[in-house]
């Protein structure tokens, strides 16, 4: 019997074999696989390119932005070059557990050849790639959790908090002149992408929000630039993500820096001409989503008192929105179903979004029995498909966007066994979605079912009384030694007295948070 030929295992292959998971030649300058696929070939830095050089001209680096960069509540640690040897554990990891998480669904040329290239020709990337895979390699290891609060940061290892500070250096650096100023703001754009997954998976969603509106705004100045498309989709699509499940659940947008930052993101969208078919339906979805969020903000604050016409008028040309764009999905061709379904159940929510701004009073959800329903069913197909075909559990997601849709469900459903449902499919959820953490919203659910239901089974009073509804959700991220506790998180519920249309009533929680470990 013929034995198997054993090969020693080899961490010195280029970057685009490690992505696909080959065996590279390493053939110099370009090894024989490359070269047959005709892709680009580049390799790791070795020991000799780990250590320090003078800088020269050939460096890349960033042009000083006009805005603050997000403030951190990481432990101060001095900015330390790691061993070669530790880079390259760190970035094997994330070509080899990290990206395929944030791949999954969209995008995925963008995280595993395009993101790899800029690791080794620009110095912030890099940073950032060792940033967020040293944070997942401790979570894999069991020193630190995902999701955790900010209290829990000092845990980190120094390896992670040192390339998260290399990177934030990288981006006050300016830049000489002779270089292009459009490539320096796509790197920025990609760079605060990465700073943005890197704060939310460590639990930090104001600093994480801050990296978004950065990406936002540099984003619409490489808009003028006609920034490269493989570079400007993926981030754009995971920061509309990250900001439409801010303000689903949120007053926030009630300012006037959201609002105004909501405005830009509407602008980039719209200026913005798709190069393929799966680009026009994010754009056009993340478009209507937004506007149709927005129509619900301003008819809650009294935008649209005395002036039923106009509202009436804007109903009218966002419902016919809605439907062009349920069409699109119905008839959209793309290899990649689950896609899809993640964008038709976005677009479900924001038909219920669009029904309640019209009717008023949260009872308008009772007649959207049938679209919670859809959206129930959509998620779980997703969910449920990817145990079928055997994938490993998501540690974490970017893009799904399903905590914040299944926690809308859970609270705005009032049919007790589907919003029950919700929670249950939460736990299926990966543990951190974007800026969302699945146990604080399965905790949050839980907590405004019992407030309106005012009991635990199934049996619960239908209808549920409007001054009973819980129109929106407070999480308190301030410094209060409770809400940074990974055991309790403080919420405020707030509630609109019978017959006022304007005022609400507010009851804050001390709620208990069950911490589940990551493998």
């Amino acid at each position: 019997m013929r034995s198997r030929c054993v090969h020693e295992r080899k961490r010195t292959g280029c970057v685009t074999c490690k992505t696909r998971h080959v065996r590279c030649g390493e053939e110099k300058p370009i090894c024989h696989n490359c070269k047959r696929l005709k892709k680009e070939c580049s390799y790791a830095p070795t020991d000799d390119a780990a250590r320090p050089r003078r800088r020269t001209k050939t460096d890349i680096t960033f042009k000083a932005v006009t805005f603050p960069l997000a403030p951190t509540t990481h432990p101060q640690a001095p900015i330390k070059k790691a061993t070669s040897s530790r880079e390259r554990r760190v970035f094997d990891f994330f070509c080899q557990r990290t990206v395929p998480l944030l791949s999954h669904n969209f995008s995925s040329e963008f995280w595993t050849y395009d993101v790899l290239q800029m690791f080794e020709s620009v110095p912030a990337i890099r940073h950032c790639i060792l940033a967020l895979a040293s944070l997942h390699l401790d979570a894999h290891d069991g020193k630190h959790e995902i999701g955790a609060t900010e209290a829990s940061s000092c845990c980190l290892t120094s390896s992670s908090t040192s390339h998260y500070f290399g990177a934030l250096s990288c981006l006050r650096r300016a830049i000489d002149p002779a270089f292009i100023e459009r490539s320096s703001l796509e790197v920025a754009l990609v760079a605060s992408t990465l700073l943005a997954i890197y704060e939310s998976l460590l639990g930090c969603g104001k600093q994480s929000r801050i990296h978004v509106h950065h990406g936002i705004q540099l984003a619409l100045q490489s808009q003028s630039d006609g920034a490269n498309s493989r570079v400007f989709f993926p981030t754009v699509r995971l920061l509309g993500t990250f900001k439409l499940g801010q303000r689903m659940l949120s007053r926030e947008g009630d300012t006037a820096a959201e609002k105004s930052f909501d405005s830009m993101f509407m602008d980039l969208i719209a200026l913005r001409q798709a190069d393929s078919e799966i680009e026009k339906l994010v754009f056009k979805s993340l478009s209507v989503n937004h506007k149709v969020v927005q129509f619900a903000t301003d008819c809650d604050s009294g935008k649209f008192v005395g002036r039923t016409e106009e509202r009436h008028a804007m109903h009218s040309h966002l419902l016919n929105l809605v439907q062009d764009c349920r069409g699109d999905l119905a008839n959209a061709d793309y290899p990649d179903a689950h896609a899809v379904k993640i964008l038709r159940s976005q677009l479900e929510l924001t038909w219920i979004i669009l029904r309640r701004g019209m009717d008023g009073g949260q009872t308008s959800y009772d007649g959207c029995t049938q679209n919670f329903e859809t959206i129930l069913h959509l998620v779980e197909s997703v969910l449920v498909g990817r145990d079928q075909v055997n994938q490993p559990p998501l540690a974490f997601s970017i893009d799904l966007g399903f905590i914040p849709l299944l926690l809308f469900v859970a609270r705005l459903c009032r049919q007790p066994i589907l919003r029950r449902k919700a929670i249950d499919m939460l736990a299926m959820c990966p543990p951190t979605d974007g800026n969302w953490d699945r146990q604080r919203a399965i905790a949050a659910a839980r907590a405004v079912i019992r407030f309106e239901e005012q009991c635990e089974d199934d049996d619960a009073p239908h209808p549920i009384p409007e001054e009973r509804r819980v129109h929106h959700i407070l999480f308190d991220d301030s410094n209060s030694e409770t809400s940074k506790s990974e055991e309790n998180m403080r919420i405020t519920l707030m509630t609109r007295p019978k017959g006022d249309t304007m005022g609400f009533n507010s009851a804050t929680f001390h709620i208990p948070v069950e911490r589940l470990a990551i493998g």
